[in-house]
């Protein structure tokens, strides 16, 4: 992983093999990045995803376990219990050109992945609201 801080943006580049979101992390720990806005493109051999369930106020876990184009990366940086949290949906094509896509708990890179986060000065908590079982923006 290379990442670099240019004003309010960090740029982060990702290698064969790395893991996107424990890098994206270590990235914005590094720099002090706390609050931000992500997007991104690259490629990936396997990818680890959820499908919100808003009835039963949970997550469904699914894998992709080949090779696909990041075709989107968006979300977000913010702290939750007082550590860095991604928040992360991403458009995941195959081989075929269809594409999957969701709440990305992990990846792992194939090619290369390039990542802008675009840094807040402020920082967002997260707080638990048990009736959807998420954690939105504590503002």
């Amino acid at each position: 992983m290379k990442a670099k801080l240019f004003g309010k943006t960090l740029v982060v580049t990702l290698s064969r093999g790395e893991k996107l979101v424990e890098s994206l992390k270590a990235a914005c720990a590094a720099n002090s990045v706390e609050t931000g806005s992500v997007s991104g493109i690259g490629s990936v051999l396997s990818a680890e995803l959820q499908s919100y369930r808003a009835e039963t106020a949970s997550y469904a876990d699914f894998s992709i376990s080949e090779p696909c184009e990041i075709v989107s990366l968006l979300g977000n940086i913010s702290k939750k219990s007082g550590n860095i949290h991604t928040h992360l949906h991403a458009a995941l094509a195959g081989p075929d050109g269809a594409v999957r896509g969701g709440h990305l708990n992990e990846a792992v890179i194939n090619g290369n992945c390039e990542i802008f986060v675009s840094v807040l000065d402020s920082v967002i908590d997260r707080k638990f609201d048990p009736a959807t079982g998420i954690s939105p923006f504590d503002i």
